[in-house]
């Protein structure tokens, strides 16, 4: 997983696999778009306008807290 960010388009790119994508995108939600490979499982998502829509302080500083592992609950 691989995210960069693009200041002079204010452009996230967070890209889960090394498959290419297949085809164009959908766009998901106002300025989020995903992006599929060829068995319709999600390769990239694109954020537009991203300093408005997340804080880029935290992917920039500590890209791997992009996927936090679940906790395990503690038995007692």
């Amino acid at each position: 997983m691989k995210a960069e960010y693009f200041p002079e388009t204010d452009q996230l790119c967070i890209t889960l696999s090394s498959t290419p994508a297949f085809g164009g995108g959908s766009q998901v939600s106002d300025g989020i778009w995903c992006f599929y490979d060829e068995n319709d499982k999600v390769v990239s998502i694109e954020f537009e306008f991203a300093s408005n829509k997340v804080n880029l302080a935290d992917i920039k500083n500590n890209p791997t807290r992009l996927i936090k592992e679940p906790t395990k609950p503690t038995v007692t």
